[in-house]
């Protein structure tokens, strides 16, 4: 390993971290890490930070290490390897927005196996694209943005499989195998630029492939069945959960959300929510009830999911409660005494209604009220 080699993607890495942090707070790189690391979106952009330190715990000890027990000036003049690094940092900047662009702009909805194909494939075109321009400007944004989506994809494959130690895993063969690539592609690789180019569109035409049909794919439909009435005077308390936090509530299910995933790979979903709209015996609105848009599955511990992942080819579904608001657990006389009452749907809450009557409002089918 060559102080050069160290140093420079030591401080290429740095400037990285702060490019692709600027772009990602600032609202240019949009998505998160949610698609490829199967986590919740929160979840996901946790493990940013916690990726790009183990990053910098591995490649920190090298580069100090190179600079203790080298010499610049037995390599190259250090003038010159000064210049070389600054030019190399400057046409960095792009190449890592490129690269933190192509991973952060996976779209929620993608599955999971494809675009990581599409990525990885990615990573080999960008080599072989950079191999077969002239300049080393313009090859060090290409192996740039190959690099930054390398290294931000391999902990996306690890951690499936090892957790939070596939991110330590993932730094320590990232480094490794970035330092060796980094140091064959300054010397040249083993290959004709008539081969690279090829290599170089193959490997892009597998990756714009590979995303094109994910993307084609269709995405997952969900549709609510409810109840043609429900009994108001026989309510379930269970505890509804929210925030880690579970309190007791007056329920009662008035149906069930399916969602039908018929793509081939698993795909990731919003569940569609909904309103209920209680009404009295004189057809006004009684202020004291709200719809989850579904629950996970569970008997008296319920919780709403806003996104789901369905494996591919695979249907499930959900039951769709009605939380009162009177948190003591109690339901008011003036609602138990309606005993059992229709269940309407409709495209807003009506003004009045013609009766006692349950109306349901999809989030889908909403209209102006």
């Amino acid at each position: 390993m060559s102080i050069q080699g160290s140093v420079r993607l030591f401080v290429q890495f740095l400037v990285a971290v702060l490019v692709l942090c600027l772009a990602f707070f600032s609202g240019l790189l949009g998505g998160s890490l949610a698609p490829l690391l199967r986590l919740d979106e929160l979840a996901a952009i946790a493990t940013i930070p916690l990726t790009l330190l183990c990053y910098l715990m591995i490649l920190g000890p090298l580069a100090l290490i190179a600079v203790i027990t080298s010499d610049v000036s037995r390599e190259s003049e250090p003038s010159a390897w000064r210049e070389d690094l600054g030019r190399g940092l400057v046409w960095s900047v792009p190449g890592v927005i490129v690269g933190g662009g192509l991973v952060f702009g996976v779209p929620d909805r993608l599955s999971t196996t494809l675009p990581l194909v599409a990525l990885s494939a990615a990573v080999v075109a960008f080599v072989f694209a950079g191999d077969a321009v002239n300049g080393r400007d313009f090859d060090t944004a290409l192996w740039s943005a190959g690099g930054t989506t390398f290294l931000l994809v391999l902990p996306a494959v690890l951690f499936p499989a090892f957790e939070l130690a596939g991110l330590l895993l993932a730094a320590v063969v990232g480094i490794a195998s970035t330092l060796a690539v980094q140091g064959r592609l300054r010397t040249g690789l083993p290959f004709d630029r008539r081969v690279s180019v090829s290599l170089a569109v193959v490997f892009a035409l597998v990756a714009g492939g590979a995303m094109a049909y994910d993307l084609s794919g269709p995405r997952p439909t969900a549709s609510l069945d409810h109840e043609s009435t429900v009994n108001l005077s026989e309510t379930t308390v269970r505890t509804y959960s929210y925030s880690d936090v579970g309190e007791r509530r007056a329920t009662i299910s008035v149906g069930t959300l399916t969602v039908h995933n018929e793509f081939d790979f698993a795909r990731t979903t919003d569940l569609p929510s909904s309103d209920a709209c209680l009404y009295g015996e004189d057809g006004v609105e009684l202020e004291t009830t709200f719809a989850l848009p579904s629950v996970a599955d569970g008997d008296d511990w319920i919780r709403s999911e806003d996104a789901v992942r369905l494996p591919g080819e695979s249907r499930h579904r959900y039951p769709v409660f009605v939380l009162f608001e009177d948190r003591v657990s109690r339901v008011p006389p003036e609602i138990t005494e309606l005993g059992t009452v229709p269940v309407r749907r409709a495209e807003s809450c009506p003004e009045t209604t013609d009766g006692p009557a349950l109306v349901l409002v999809p989030d889908d089918e909403r209209g102006r009220r």
